[in-house]
């Protein structure tokens, strides 16, 4: 949320604690303010959302630091794919929006009528 009330905009978001075995941050903010992501190989505690935004284009995965800064500096000098990539990533949220509300209405139907279970 801050990045989105942020009054700067970043062309590019690297995922810095991804680099190490340590897990990454939520890439998800950055995506939704329309800004491409570059990850590392250590993205395992956001392992479906990093999945997804590779699969819709909106996120690079790098093998390391040296190759995320490379790709990083190339979307730099790239607008279109810049653009194509916040594209991807402001898409990709919108598809995603409410999942917790739908998963809530699931949760409360099970409650509701414990036999019908889904």
């Amino acid at each position: 949320a801050d990045l989105l009330r942020s009054k700067r905009n970043p062309k590019v978001a690297v995922i810095g604690g991804s680099f190490l075995p340590l897990g990454g941050q939520n890439l998800i903010e950055s995506l939704a303010a329309g800004t491409p992501v570059v990850v590392g190989p250590h993205m395992f505690n956001f392992s479906e959302a990093t999945a997804l935004a590779l699969e819709a284009g909106a996120a690079i995965q790098a093998s390391d630091a040296r190759v995320a800064m490379a790709a990083a500096a190339s979307l730099l000098g790239d607008e279109e794919r810049r653009h194509a990539m916040a594209d991807a990533g402001k898409k990709f949220c919108e598809a995603h929006r409410g999942a917790a509300q739908r998963q809530l209405a699931v949760c409360l139907e099970v409650l509701k009528n414990p036999g019908n279970a889904v």
